[in-house]
């Protein structure tokens, strides 16, 4: 007496893992690719966006995208010139070590998502 493959399916659709002697189609086989793909990405997290520089065209002002959120950060030459002296970078980063612990580290933690 011959034995019959069981197959089995999620909501009544048969799936590929469950019919080990069918081989999938091209495309079936391209979207199963797809799938491992974004399951990989979505397993390794969020990729650190890219810091850009450039100058606004109708302000001159000097526009750094990428930090946080959708929003950028725009500062006049004069206002970036003072925030990247070695005193100011000293005293940002002395009073972000002072208050470590009750500083959010990312936008995640603060509860807010980067678009």
């Amino acid at each position: 007496m011959a034995r019959s493959a069981k197959t089995e399916s999620t909501n009544g659709v048969e799936t590929l893992s469950n019919r080990p002697d069918r081989v999938p189609t091209k495309r079936e086989a391209e979207l199963l690719a797809k799938i491992q793909s974004l399951e990989l990405q979505v397993s390794q997290g969020p990729k650190p966006r890219e810091i850009t520089v450039k100058m606004s065209e109708t302000t001159g002002a000097i526009v750094v995208s990428g930090l946080s959120g959708r929003f950028p950060t725009t500062l006049y030459r004069s206002s970036w010139q003072r925030l990247l002296t070695a005193t100011v970078a000293s005293l940002i980063l002395n009073f972000i070590k002072e208050n470590e612990q009750r500083i959010t580290a990312t936008m995640a933690a603060a509860g807010k998502r980067d678009r």
